[in-house]
C-alpha cells in the first residue's frame, strides 16, 4: 500500500481523504472513509486494515493518478482478492469484514495481474514490478517486503526509532534538489542506496536532508535515524562511537554492544536486515568515517551530508552525489523577505538583490542578514545593503550573542580540515583578490611548484572552499575570499612578492 501511494504520485494524506469521500458507520453516522490517523497507522504497519479501508484507499490512489472508474473497480477487486488470501493465511490477525462490506464485494475475478499497474510501461515506476505480480504468486510462506523481519530482532526495538530533528520552517528554492532526492527512492531493492549531499559551508545541506527525510519518512516504517557525526567540529565522532549510537537506536541494550568495531558493524547490519530504515549521517568528515555506517540491506537508505565532496563514496560505493550550490536570485530574495518578516517597499526590494549578492546567495548568510534587519526595524534596507558593500562582511554577517551561528564560524570548520600548506595557499589566494585562477597562476601566487599547487587546490576543492571550473580553472567566491583575507590577517600571512607581478 505504501508502494501504491508512491506509484500514484505520493498524494498527501489529506488529498487521499478527500478523494475517498465518506462512508456510513455501523450506527448510521457519516464518517471519513480514510481517517488520516488510520492511514498513517496502516502505512506504518501498526494496524491491519479492514476491507472497506483497502477499497477506499486503492480507489483514492488511482483517482489521484487519473484512472477511469472501470479500471478502479477492477483494481479494487484484485486488491480485495489478495486481502482475503492474506487473511486466510493468518486468520489470527484478520480484521473482521462488516456484513455491508461483505455483500458489496463482487465475486473473485482472479486476473493475471493488477490491471492498473501491471503494464509494461509501469515496470519502471516505483513498486511497479512488485504490483505486477499475480495474486496467485502469494504463498503461505511468503510475506510482503514490509512485513519481513530478521529472526533475531532485538526485543527492545519494538518501537521504531524516529530521531529526525525538526525540519526548517521553510525550505526555499530547493525544488529541483528535492526532486533529485525523490528519484533515489526508486533505487531501493537493486543496491544499497547512498546519497551524498555535499556543498560549501552554509549552503543548507542539513536543512535539505532533514526536510526531505521528513517528507519520505512513511517509506521507512521501521525507523528513521539521525546521527550528527560532527565532521566539521574539533572532535569528529569515531567509528566505534557512531556504531554504538546506531546500535542503541536500533534497540540493542548497552550490555550487548560488542567491544570491537568489526563485531559492531556485523551487529548493525544484522539488525537492519529485512527492515526499511532511513539513516541520516549528518556532517560527515570524509568517506572513511561514513563507509562503516552504511546499511547492508537494499531496502534501507543512507543520506550523508558533508562539506567534503565524498568522491570515494561515489567511486567505490556507488553513492549518488548531490552537489548543493547557492540559491538563485529569486529564491534568495524570498528567503530574505521571510527572515525580515515585514513589508518591503519597492526600493528596499531592489536593495535585497544587492544584499543577496553580497551574501553569495548562501542560505546561512541570507538568514543572518535577514535576522539582523528584523532586529533593526528602523534601519532602512538600503542602508544595510550599503553597509555590506563597503564594510567588513564577515563582521556584518554575525548575530550578537551567538558566535557559533556566523558565517566565519561555518567556514572555520572547513578551514581546520585543510593541511597547513593548503591553509596558507587559500589565504594567499584570498589576498590576491582574484575570483578566478589556474593551477599555474596559483603556483606563482603561492610560491610553490605546479604539481604541489595542483595537489593543494584539489584538497581545498574537496572541502568545497573553491570550485573547479572549465578549462582547468578554479573559482574563489566573494565570501570565501573575504574569509581567507581575514584568516591571513589573524595568522600573520602577508601578500607574497608575486602579487606585485603580472603572474
Amino acid at each position: 500500500m505504501r508502494d501504491l501511494r508512491l506509484w500514484a504520485g505520493q498524494p498527501s494524506l489529506r488529498r487521499l481523504q478527500r478523494l475517498a469521500g465518506t462512508a456510513r458507520a455501523a450506527n448510521g453516522d457519516e464518517i471519513d472513509a480514510l481517517p488520516r490517523s488510520t492511514v498513517s497507522s496502516v502505512l506504518r504497519g501498526r494496524r491491519v486494515p479492514r476491507s472497506e479501508f483497502v477499497a477506499a484507499y486503492v480507489a483514492a490512489c488511482l483517482r489521484y493518478r487519473g484512472s477511469g472508474e472501470r479500471e478502479i473497480a477492477e483494481s479494487v477487486e484484485v486488491w480485495l482478492t489478495v486481502w482475503r488470501r492474506l487473511c486466510a493465511m493468518s486468520p489470527a490477525v484478520s480484521p473482521a469484514m462488516s456484513p455491508a462490506a461483505s455483500s458489496a464485494v463482487p465475486s473473485v475475478m482472479a486476473p493475471a495481474a493488477f490491471p492498473a499497474v501491471s503494464t509494461a510501461a509501469d515496470e519502471s515506476a516505483p513498486g511497479g514490478a512488485w504490483f505486477g505480480r499475480a495474486p496467485s504468486a502469494w504463498t503461505p510462506r511468503e510475506q510482503p517486503p514490509s512485513e519481513r523481519r530478521p529472526s533475531g530482532r532485538t526485543p527492545g526495538a519494538a518501537v521504531p526509532p524516529q530521531q529526525l530533528p525538526a525540519a526548517p520552517a521553510a525550505l526555499v528554492g530547493r525544488e529541483f534538489d528535492l526532486a533529485v532526492l525523490d528519484m533515489q527512492l526508486e533505487r531501493r531493492g537493486c543496491a544499497v542506496p547512498v546519497v551524498a549531499v555535499s556543498g560549501m559551508p552554509g549552503v543548507g545541506k542539513t536543512a535539505l536532508a532533514v526536510h526531505w527525510a521528513r517528507q519520505v519518512a512513511d517509506h521507512f516504517p521501521d525507523g528513521q535515524i539521525h546521527l550528527d557525526l560532527r565532521g566539521s567540529g574539533r572532535a569528529p565522532m569515531r567509528t566505534e562511537q557512531a556504531l554504538a549510537v546506531l546500535l542503541r537506536a536500533l534497540g540493542m541494550a548497552e550490555a550487548d554492544i560488542p567491544a570491537d568495531v568489526e563485531s559492531r558493524m556485523g551487529s548493525y547490519r544484522s539488525l537492519l536486515a529485512g527492515r526499511r530504515v532511513l539513516i541520516v549521517l549528518d556532517d560527515a568528515l570524509d568517506t572513511a568515517q561514513i563507509r562503516p555506517l552504511l546499511p547492508g540491506d537494499s531496502r534501507c537508505l543512507a543520506v550523508a551530508t558533508s562539506r567534503n565532496r565524498l568522491s570515494g563514496l561515489v567511486a567505490r560505493d556507488g553513492a549518488h552525489r548531490l552537489l548543493l550550490g547557492p540559491l538563485d536570485p529569486a529564491a534568495s530574495r524570498r528567503m530574505l523577505i521571510q527572515a525580515i518578516g515585514r513589508a518591503v517597499d519597492p526600493g528596499g526590494a531592489r536593495a535585497l538583490d544587492g544584499i543577496a549578492r553580497r551574501c553569495m546567495q548562501l542560505p546561512l548568510a541570507l538568514r543572518i542578514a535577514g535576522a539582523n534587519l528584523a532586529d533593526r526595524p528602523d534601519q532602512d534596507i538600503r542602508e544595510y545593503a550599503a553597509e555590506l558593500e563597503r564594510g567588513d562582511r564577515m563582521a556584518a554577517l554575525a548575530i550578537d550573542g551567538d558566535e557559533s551561528d556566523t558565517v566565519p564560524a561555518a567556514f572555520d570548520g572547513s578551514y581546520r580540515l585543510l593541511s597547513p600548506e593548503a591553509q596558507r595557499l587559500l589565504c594567499t589566494l584570498g589576498l590576491a583578490g582574484r575570483a578566478e585562477f589556474t593551477v599555474e597562476s596559483a603556483a606563482v601566487i603561492g610560491g610553490v611548484g605546479g604539481d604541489e599547487a595542483r595537489r593543494l587546490l584539489n584538497q581545498i576543492a574537496a572541502e568545497n572552499l573553491i570550485e573547479p571550473a572549465a578549462r582547468g580553472r578554479y573559482l574563489l567566491r566573494d565570501l570565501t575570499r573575504d574569509y581567507a583575507r581575514g584568516r591571513a590577517r589573524t595568522e600573520g600571512i602577508g601578500p607574497p612578492p608575486a602579487l606585485t607581478s603580472n603572474a
